[in-house]
């Protein structure tokens, strides 16, 4: 029987939760601010909005680097907050062809370090698990 683990090593899983995000994130930046209105009603839960999809959507790149490169975490983590800091102005571009919505650039910072703690927590999340691996062995 497979375990968990062995199912979150696949490449193909993490590239496909990135291609669907980057689906998604396209999808939402092309609903109009009545149609986006019901999901995130105030300011504040459309920029939370904006941390979530990013911080998630670095994160889920930087595994599918990881699963399929044998690239340095460091170089992981600048790609990632790079690819998505790029997509964010891109989003931010789309934005400018529908209607009712505006491209903003302090969307694009929050997108940008979104991705940068999207990559960080998952830093420390990969450093608490080797740290509990080590004194598993030790014990």
């Amino acid at each position: 029987m497979r375990t968990l683990w062995y199912m979150l090593r696949r490449r193909w899983l993490w590239w496909t939760l990135f291609v669907t995000w980057l689906g998604a994130v396209f999808y939402a930046s092309s609903m109009t601010d009545e149609e986006m209105e019901p999901y995130l009603p105030t300011f504040v839960l459309h920029k939370l909005g904006h941390f979530a999809a990013y911080s998630s959507g670095a994160a889920i790149l930087a595994l599918g680097l990881r699963f399929s490169t044998q690239w340095s975490w460091k170089k992981i983590i600048m790609v990632s907050v790079v690819a998505v800091s790029f997509y964010g102005a891109t989003d931010e571009w789309h934005q400018s062809f529908t209607p009712g919505r505006d491209p903003a650039v302090r969307d694009w910072v929050i997108d940008t370090v979104s991705g940068m703690a999207g990559v960080g927590v998952l830093t420390m999340v990969r450093s608490l698990l080797a740290k509990s691996r080590k004194l598993k062995f030790e014990s």
